[in-house]
């Protein structure tokens, strides 16, 4: 009777669930690093994406305003040459004061904003410059 009943058991014995466990713990050790590495190649892609946004907005900037600083803001004149603006804090000042790009998000991914005398804009992200 007793082998009867262990033959009717139904379920999976320790042995079994430990192959399952293992193996799952494998595919999770092969799969997990190269999802980290999408996630960090989708920011990058992302990141010079807002960059292109922020460059055609600095050029859309001095193409409607003659080239010239066209509204007050904090540490800069109004009137003056944008080619004079050196510094990535001021440019996101100016397009943040204009409502050309959003005052809540991070901008620390970008290392430099420049525009020259054409009114063709630059953005260098951060790791653009490590990878040089």
């Amino acid at each position: 009777m007793s082998k009867k009943k262990r033959l009717n058991r139904k379920g999976f014995t320790l042995i079994e669930l430990i192959v399952v466990i293992a193996i799952l713990g494998i595919l999770a050790a092969i799969a997990v690093p190269r999802l980290m590495g999408f996630r960090q190649t989708a920011q990058t892609a992302a990141n010079r994406e807002s960059a292109n946004v922020i460059e055609k907005a600095a050029e859309l900037y001095f193409a409607s305003n003659d080239g010239k600083i066209a509204h007050d803001v904090e540490g800069l004149t109004k009137g003056a040459p944008l080619t004079g603006i050196t510094e990535k804090d001021n440019w996101l000042k100016l397009l943040i004061g204009a409502g050309m790009i959003d005052a809540e998000t991070s901008f620390d991914w970008i290392d430099t904003i420049s525009i020259g005398p054409d009114g063709d804009a630059t953005v260098t992200l951060v790791a653009d410059k490590t990878d040089e």
